[in-house]
């Protein structure tokens, strides 16, 4: 079903940048749309080592930049491989027959070998999709690895009978990979599921870098009897993981829940093993949806909140930004609502360089 709130025929994106400090409006360097004649949405970028850029977002066109729709009606993941000066290098349409998309700012990145690995979700088990373990009904976690030309060299289907998604994956020291998202699964791919849906993350070997597509080392279920969705994952100095999201639990894994739904922070060792947890927000919902490193070893964390209590306070509208600044243990530094009379939702940040 498409979603009647977007009105946009065409994604338009803006990079801009600024030789000196200014609190002058920043200038556009340059703007382009790209997309079909229906919906094409952009969910994550990220500047490729040639200086170029990769764009990630889904599409239910099948015309103009989104030619090669894998069924009438159903969405596909859309890959863009952009110039530095925006002209389009390549581009590829991933999925099958059903429902095929990404979720997240960081569902997309380049590997060490300079290709790209992509997670998402999937409803399909044709086409570029095979091994989804829901049959069409529910999905399955996503993984892709594009060469650098953006032909498929591997995919892989992960999760069980129910429903799984992919929101976050980064390259691990080891050269495999770590993918986060959610599921609700409890059979096949996933086990230690506490009720509903569970924060997912599972551990890739190296051998996705090596040209074959990888193994699970080992999967995590995490959260309690109500639902709780990872968001996103970056791995620490120390080999371990942390992890961002929202949690509506308050049992199993999950303590301390303010309200409704809590930012859910949590850290886990190179196994999985759960190191600490930290929930963070008000009465009503709170949502992480990207957390960062900062230069001191502690953490930032951006999403939304609808509180004005607990841990919040300040929050000016029915939906602020919220920024949450965390030491190395996950205790909170400060905290910031920001936004205006209407609603305002961070999805992403990343640590700039003077912190």
């Amino acid at each position: 079903m498409k979603p009647k709130h977007f009105l946009l025929k065409a994604v338009i994106f803006f990079i801009a940048f600024y030789v000196q400090i200014s609190y002058a409006q920043l200038p556009i360097i340059w703007q382009k749309s790209y997309g079909g004649s229906d919906i094409d949405i952009a969910h994550s970028v990220i500047q490729t080592s040639d200086s170029g850029y990769i764009v990630i977002g889904d599409t239910w066109s099948d015309d103009g930049d989104a030619r090669g729709s894998h069924g009438q009606g159903s969405i596909d993941i859309l890959a863009l491989k952009l110039k530095p000066n925006g002209n389009i290098e390549w581009k590829k349409t991933l999925g099958g027959s059903g429902q095929d998309y990404s979720n997240s700012p960081s569902s997309v990145i380049q590997t060490n070998d300079g290709s790209y690995i992509i997670a998402g979700t999937t409803l399909s088990n044709d086409g570029d999709v095979h091994g989804n373990h829901g049959n069409f009904v529910n999905s399955d976690m996503w993984v892709v690895k594009l060469k650098p030309n953006g032909d498929i060299e591997w995919q892989k289907s992960f999760g069980g009978k129910d429903i799984d998604m992919a929101n976050s994956i980064v390259q691990t020291n080891d050269g495999g990979y770590i993918v986060t998202g959610s599921s609700k699964s409890n059979d096949r791919d996933v086990s230690g599921n506490h009720g509903q849906t569970d924060y997912w993350v599972i551990k890739l070997d190296n051998s996705g870098s090596k040209g074959h597509s990888p193994n699970i080392e080992w999967q995590k279920c995490l959260g309690g009897m109500n639902n709780d969705y990872a968001n996103s994952i970056l791995q620490t100095k120390d080999g371990g993981y942390i992890m961002a999201g929202t949690t509506g639990s308050n049992d199993g894994d999950v303590s301390g829940n303010h309200g409704a739904e809590d930012v859910w922070v949590l850290k886990i060792d190179g196994t999985g093993k759960l190191l600490w947890q930290k929930t963070f927000g008000g009465s009503f919902r709170d949502v992480g949806n990207d957390i960062a490193l900062t230069l001191d070893g502690g953490f930032v964390v951006a999403g939304e909140t609808s509180s004005s209590d607990g841990d919040v306070g300040g929050s000016r509208s029915s939906k602020d930004y919220w920024v949450i600044r965390m030491d190395a243990s996950g205790n909170k530094v400060w905290s910031k609502a920001l936004g205006s009379s209407t609603e305002d939702v961070a999805t992403a940040l990343t640590t700039a360089s003077d912190g």
